[in-house]
């Protein structure tokens, strides 16, 4: 409390008379031991709302006069106070940046020499049943109304890589050299797309199998991923030479002027083996195959 001339304090003793001087050097005297044995005064008071200087200033150095090094500080920043804590996530709620669990994938790398037959938004640049095909996921899906569709440009000799995915027991083929009237397997040429582990197929001719020469030339078998997942198969025709390159794995390399001028194995006549040109196509039974990433490199 203060102190005033109104307010007496009792007498140390009995009979002392109060005096105005002797109880200001008192009260001076009681105020000055206050102070230094630490409560606040009216510069603490303030204090306590004046920022905290920068922390540089205050940072304790590390023996021999040299200040210990903060990470958080680099670049002329002090560190920064944690911020306080949120509210608790919900459960199986996924934490704030945390990272994708599909990251998405890489952008599409062009080979040199290369050239884009699906932009993969359209099928621009495609006739035929398009009606049959549908654009999903980047890829062209094949649709259980689906048959035949070609490229509007005709190739002769050329390297075609793309990425496919079978469903089970699926069967498509790819059309080389075809002409867009016709059977391309025989008018031109089909290299057979199939889940050949299916056991639909069990009893099929070898002939039949994924990546064969359509009643021409037998594929190796093995190198076939399974139903659902993608496969990258690489087709170079080059004249009469025809090699087939399955996820790494060469399955077909063959003359076709052999097996034109020999006979075939399956015995039917191939006219299209002697073809020179004609479009590429996917050649649908109505299964739901998907094509991705097809490009095209011509060869001179």
């Amino acid at each position: 409390m203060r102190w005033s001339h109104r307010t007496r304090p009792p007498a140390a003793h009995p009979g002392t008379q109060w005096r105005p001087g002797a109880a200001r050097v008192a009260a001076f005297g009681v105020l000055t031991a206050l102070i230094v044995m630490g409560w606040p005064t009216v510069a603490d008071a303030q204090s306590a709302d004046t920022p905290p200087p920068s922390p540089a200033a205050d940072t304790p150095r590390a023996a021999g006069g040299t200040a210990p090094t903060d990470p958080s500080a680099q670049g002329g920043t002090g560190p920064k106070a944690p911020a306080a804590p949120g509210p608790a996530p919900e459960a199986g709620a996924e934490p704030p940046n945390a990272p994708s669990a599909q990251p998405a994938p890489p952008a599409p790398r062009l080979e040199e020499g290369f050239v884009w037959l699906f932009d993969g938004t359209s099928l621009k640049g495609w006739v035929g049943d398009t009606a049959g095909y549908a654009v999903q996921d980047a890829a062209i899906a094949c649709t259980p109304a689906g048959r035949n569709i070609y490229t509007e440009r005709e190739y002769g000799d050329f390297t075609l890589r793309l990425e496919f995915m079978l469903t089970p027991g699926a069967n498509n083929g790819i059309g080389l050299r075809a002409p867009r009237e016709g059977d391309a397997a025989f008018d031109g040429i089909e290299v057979q797309v199939l889940d050949d582990a299916h056991p639909t197929y069990a009893s099929i001719k070898p002939w039949q199998a994924h990546g064969s020469v359509y009643g021409v030339v037998p594929a190796k078998r093995g190198a076939l991923k399974p139903a659902g997942e993608w496969n990258e198969q690489e087709i170079d025709l080059q004249g009469t030479r025809i090699r087939v390159t399955l996820n790494g794995t060469v399955i077909v390399d063959a003359d076709l002027y052999r097996h034109a001028h020999d006979g075939t194995i399956d015995g039917k006549p191939h006219p299209g083996l002697r073809r020179t040109s004609g479009h590429i196509g996917f050649l649908g039974h109505g299964d739901r195959v998907l094509y991705r990433r097809i490009r095209i490199r011509e060869n001179p």
